[in-house]
């Protein structure tokens, strides 16, 4: 399973080079089967409903192995060379934004089976994020986080976005573009981006609602993309 996962995820990343950040939304509002597939985007919606097929059968059994199948690579990354980041919540259609903007040098992940902050404390042994940042130096940035869960705490009193447009606009201006405007102030040539889960996006009450974790869940939608926790290494272009 590993080896298509993270084929499957490398191919998307690469393919997505080739159209913008809405209409990647887009596509991954079909594969989740909330608006009917388009010609142009097809290809690209099968790898993403592919890559979301295996994510839910995914478990944390699998996170040793995946480990020891990047091991070596991961230990000949000279830390001293690379600016290590730990993101709250980042979620595919930023990694695909950021890998559009910047070379990828690794991308994998580990699986965060719960989609929770809490669940992937546990993986790593640390009470919090900024225990975690504190022992990597690493600099922490919680505002993906926060800006999702403003709109998912009030999922049942119909917060949400009633169109695509809407949806893809607020999470490109709000979370993606604030990212990137962060990374390009990085000087180091190199960066290291690890986050603890992404997100999934559900339809309820005839609104588009981006969640991770028991809210998710609370709202019949699906643990898959959120189950993602990257670790990404860019170099400036």
């Amino acid at each position: 399973m590993i080896n298509q996962l993270f084929s499957l995820f490398n191919e998307i990343l690469s393919y997505t080079g080739r159209i913008n950040y809405y209409d990647f939304l887009k596509a991954l509002l079909m594969a989740y089967k909330y608006i009917e597939p388009t010609y142009p985007l097809m290809n690209l919606v099968n790898k993403l409903s592919g890559l979301m097929n295996l994510l839910e059968r995914a478990s944390a059994e699998l996170n040793s192995e995946i480990i020891e199948y990047y091991k070596d690579t991961l230990s000949v990354i000279d830390s001293r060379e690379v600016y290590p980041l730990l993101v709250d919540n980042l979620g595919l259609a930023e990694i695909v934004e950021i890998s559009k903007r910047f070379s990828l040098v690794l991308s994998f992940f580990i699986i965060n089976e719960e989609a929770t902050t809490h669940y992937w404390k546990t993986l790593f042994k640390v009470s919090t994020l900024r225990e975690f940042a504190r022992i990597f130096g690493a600099q922490l940035l919680n505002f993906p986080d926060k800006t999702i869960d403003n709109i998912s705490v009030n999922i049942d009193n119909s917060e949400g976005f009633s169109t695509p447009d809407e949806l893809s606009s607020f999470l490109y201006n709000r979370v993606a573009m604030r990212l990137i405007n962060i990374l390009s102030g990085v000087s180091s040539k190199q960066m290291l981006l690890i986050s603890d889960h992404g997100y999934d996006i559900i339809y309820y009450k005839s609104k588009y609602i981006p969640c991770h974790g028991n809210l998710c869940k609370k709202f019949g939608g699906k643990l898959v993309l959120s189950k993602i926790a990257p670790i990404i290494i860019i170099r400036r272009n």
